[in-house]
């Protein structure tokens, strides 16, 4: 189900448009276990010993999948822009939305629940949600600098630039963190693994060249499955500057000569892309992975490539 409601107003040569867009989602398929093992039922006396599938309600079989329509997902968001065409030697358009997509998906990897409802345990911001997102993209052609001063050399050198670009400011992915333990402790007992537990904000005290607070994470105790919801943090977001400048040599009505610039992520600003995510404790709950928090990855540097064309 889609809707949206707009409004356009045009000033001079600029086109403003602000929206409400939104969608829902119903009855969409998820895989659910049929035949996981009872809960908590490997940390029971009388089964120790035993493997799972003699512990599940059709023995001697392992998972049993099934799908079922029982999956939901909502978008909503604000749309706003701004477009002004060709005046002056002046060409923009801007745009920004400002959304939320939360939907009912497995986090961790460990698909749905097979002792919750999904929509409890397995709810929260999809995937590719991107809760902001302005994108800039310009053309402007230089003053004719030669043409005023009235200097044939000035003229050949100084006229006919044109700059060009898109600028991207966008914020991260959804994640959940995860963990491990160094004694490959069984925390469930279940077919279902536990989540970290959240003890805190992760955003608050946040130490330096972190993306969140390690220390807001704890280990789960033992027959739990831990309280971090589906995608809790985000990743980091993108902050990009493509630019290119274009002069052009005119030799006659129909012979163009160009030489043209071009730079991806002209500044060359790190832009990471990925963070590490799983924490590790010890069995008395103390953190020790060092990287808990830091960035893993990085996008592309500035990459520059030059180029010339001749029109005729």
């Amino acid at each position: 189900m889609n809707f949206n409601l707009g409004i356009q107003r045009q000033l001079s040569g600029t086109i403003l448009d602000v929206a409400y867009v939104g969608s829902l989602n119903r009855h969409l398929p998820l895989t659910i276990n049929l035949n996981p093992i009872p809960m908590f039922a490997r940390f029971q006396p009388q089964n120790a010993g035993l493997t799972d599938n003699f512990l599940r309600p059709y023995q001697g079989y392992a998972n049993v999948t099934s799908t079922q329509f029982i999956g939901t997902s909502n978008y909503n968001s604000l749309q706003a822009s701004a477009r002004r065409r060709l005046s002056h030697g002046l060409q923009f358009g801007v745009s920004y939305t400002f959304s939320k997509t939360l939907g009912t998906a497995g986090a961790d990897g460990d698909g749905i629940s097979s002792y919750f409802s999904p929509r409890s345990r397995n709810y929260g911001p999809v995937a590719f949600n991107r809760t902001q997102t302005a994108s800039i993209n310009y053309l402007y052609s230089l003053p004719g600098l030669g043409t005023k001063f009235g200097w044939r050399p000035a003229k050949l050198v100084l006229d006919n630039w044109q700059l060009s670009g898109i600028t991207t400011f966008q914020t991260g992915a959804p994640f959940t963190p995860g963990f491990s333990t160094t004694n490959g402790a069984d925390i469930t007992g279940s077919t279902d693994g536990a989540r970290i537990d959240v003890i805190s904000n992760p955003y608050d005290n946040i130490p330096a060249g972190r993306y969140f607070n390690p220390a807001a994470f704890a280990l789960p105790a033992k027959a739990t499955f831990g309280n971090a919801g589906a995608n809790v943090l985000y990743g980091p977001g993108t902050n990009n500057w493509d630019l290119s400048m274009t002069k052009r040599f005119r030799f006659g009505e129909s012979r163009t000569f160009c030489i043209r610039g071009e730079a991806f992520n002209v500044w060359n600003h790190t832009q990471f892309s990925g963070v590490f995510s799983t924490a590790q404790f010890q069995p008395n709950g103390l953190q020790i992975d060092p990287n808990f928090g830091l960035p893993s990855a990085a996008r592309l540097p500035r990459n520059v490539q030059l180029s010339a064309r001749f029109n005729f």
